[in-house]
């Protein structure tokens, strides 16, 4: 189960990120008119699509750590986020307050999915 998950996941933040290439999506400068995000952006989803799919051909442990480690690092991001007013993170990553929202829930989804998958 949790490697359908992954592949899952994997395959969502790749639709992501191409859908972030394509220009009929945004509406002033924003990903579906909500989302701050520059092509930085994509190229990180892409990536973390990407190994989702490879995690998730690989055994249910290394699922679990890629939550986990999906979890911390988009916490992480959700966290500069709420501390950087400037709108961009590092000058390189885009941020805004539903991105915030959005790393700040996967976040919690991503540790909770890991840690829980752990204990099996």
């Amino acid at each position: 189960m949790l490697r359908i998950l992954t592949f899952f996941v994997g395959i969502l933040f790749i639709i992501a990120a191409v859908l972030g290439f394509m220009p009929e999506f945004f509406s002033d400068g924003k990903f579906l008119g909500v989302f701050a995000i520059r092509s930085l952006n994509n190229i990180a989803h892409l990536a973390i699509g990407i190994i989702g799919l490879l995690c998730a051909f690989k055994n249910s442990r290394v699922c679990t750590y890629f939550f986990i480690a999906l979890g911390v690092i988009f916490g992480i991001l959700a966290l500069l986020g709420l501390f950087d007013n400037t709108m961009t993170l590092f000058q390189y990553f885009t941020t805004n307050a539903p991105l915030n929202v959005f790393y700040a829930t996967f976040s919690l989804i991503a540790l909770y999915i890991g840690f829980t998958s752990l204990r099996t």
